[in-house]
């Protein structure tokens, strides 16, 4: 499961469209988030990874209380939609969320089939 602190690794677009998902996982030793997401979750930084990295600073499950909390903060952040019932403009405006280039806040679908929204850093990588 996702929790703090870990990295969320985002392929990039040229790997998305060859999918060799299965082969990221085991040559990185990284796990899927969900074999429809296509985001990766890793409790170390890969600095090889082909494409980008996130570091996780909250994991929110996507319940009614939890939108109203997440508006109530009026936070800025890009907005980004994995296998999720709504769309990241949707999803933008349903929490009114101005767009930031610091933050991240990805709305997924994990592998207990639950939606969940986290809120992410963008890593300086080298």
């Amino acid at each position: 499961m996702i929790k703090a602190n870990d990295y969320l690794l985002e392929p990039s677009p040229a790997l998305m469209k060859a999918a060799p998902f299965k082969l990221l996982c085991s040559s990185f030793n990284i796990d899927a988030i969900h074999p429809n997401t296509h985001l990766y979750i890793s409790d170390q930084i890969h600095r090889d990874f082909p494409g980008k990295a996130y570091l996780v600073k909250e994991v929110i499950p996507y319940t009614s209380s939890e939108i109203k909390r997440l508006k109530k903060a009026k936070l800025e952040a890009d907005i980004a939609v994995r296998n999720f019932n709504i769309s990241a403009e949707s999803l933008k405006n349903r929490l009114g969320i101005k767009k930031s280039g610091n933050k991240r806040l990805m709305g997924i679908t994990a592998h207990d089939d639950k939606q969940y929204i986290i809120i992410c850093e963008n890593i300086q990588r080298f």
